[in-house]
């Protein structure tokens, strides 16, 4: 895990390097700011890592959940503009997660999934979420 980190970071700082936008903050470690705040939701932690960096490199500021139960709770708490889910999840699936958060926010969420079907895309948009993006993904579309 250190040596993903530590290439992660490498990763970042030649980014931001040669980005002239200013890379987000990470709001797992710090919570008020104005720029657009995501919620990346995923049981995968090297994912939501490497998601984290792609979205602070491109200027915003994120947080992360790893569960629906804890990502219920972050967007309480942080009430983010945007929130990228995951759909097979322990505790709570994105499904169960998407319905509870829609009690209590509008905010934009964009399905972050493993599975491609045809079906699946349309139900996740039937159900109101706003846009579809399979695992894996290229950088670019994040």
């Amino acid at each position: 895990m250190e040596s993903m980190e530590a290439g992660m970071q490498a990763y970042a700082a030649s980014t931001y390097a040669n980005n002239p936008v200013s890379p987000g903050v990470d709001l797992d470690e710090v919570y008020a700011t104005e720029r657009v705040r995501v919620l990346v939701v995923d049981d995968d932690s090297d994912l939501v890592m490497l998601v984290k960096h792609i979205l602070r490199g491109a200027g915003f500021d994120v947080l992360s959940a790893n569960n629906g139960v804890e990502a219920l709770r972050r967007s309480k708490e942080v009430q983010p503009d945007l929130v990228l889910l995951d759909l097979m999840m322990p505790e709570m699936d994105g499904w169960e997660t998407l319905r509870n958060l829609r009690q209590f926010s509008n905010a934009p969420v964009i399905v972050l999934s493993a599975l491609s079907s045809k079906d699946e895309i349309v139900r996740c948009l039937y159900e109101g979420v706003d846009d579809y993006m399979t695992k894996p993904f290229y950088k670019g579309e994040v």
